[in-house]
């Protein structure tokens, strides 16, 4: 009966290990900082004070075939924790998620990102359509976009990414969208003039 107690609680013991690697949160390696420079995400004018603002996650997912991936995001510290515990729960759920990726893999391009269905948060850059110049909430680590495809962004006949169908998976019933919503973050499938169905922030 030791013995047998002894492997359960060992096994126990590496299951809870590999919980953590599987679902974790650092700070931005200098090896990172290279990949995000030479693919585009973090640009010439990106704040060094910024890096210190921001985390790379390490997390599971479940891809459209429900096959169990691995994937990789920057966001901001102050979400991160939020960002861990809800892709956990909708991996848990094998909720179906094309690809978890860094922008940085499509040279920073938001539209080959969205056109690949990729789910991302980080990229330094102006919120579109900005006069001001303001830096958009990706430009901050604030805001995430998942399973653009499938969730489009639409302002009257304009449809984005190119292929995708108006009608998206995600509505207020969805799993994705009630636990956002229960960490706080809001949805641009609730914006009053432009449906953003991908997009999930939190100010």
């Amino acid at each position: 009966m030791r013995k047998i107690h002894l492997i359960l609680t060992l096994f126990w013991g590496i299951s809870i290990c590999a919980l953590a690697q599987d679902f974790r949160s650092d700070t931005l390696s200098d090896s990172l900082i290279l990949r995000m420079k030479a693919g585009g995400s973090w640009k010439s004018d990106t704040p060094s004070s910024l890096r210190a603002e921001l985390r790379h996650l390490r997390l599971l997912y479940c891809d459209a075939e429900g096959r169990t991936q691995r994937g990789e995001m920057v966001v901001n510290k102050r979400i991160a924790s939020d960002v861990l515990a809800i892709f956990d729960s909708l991996y848990r759920a094998q909720y179906r998620i094309a690809s978890i990726r860094l922008v940085d893999e499509y040279g920073a391009s938001d539209e080959r990102s969205m056109e690949a269905n990729n789910t991302s948060c980080f990229n330094y850059r102006r919120m579109t359509g900005s006069k001001t110049g303001r830096i958009s909430l990706h430009g901050l680590g604030l805001a995430i976009d998942i399973n653009p495809l499938w969730n489009p962004y639409v302002k009257g006949n304009v449809v984005l990414p190119r292929g995708a169908k108006r009608t998206p998976r995600i509505t207020h019933r969805d799993l994705a969208y009630r636990l956002f919503r229960a960490h706080g973050f809001t949805w641009g499938g609730d914006w009053p003039k432009v449906k953003d169905y991908q997009h999930f922030e939190k100010k």
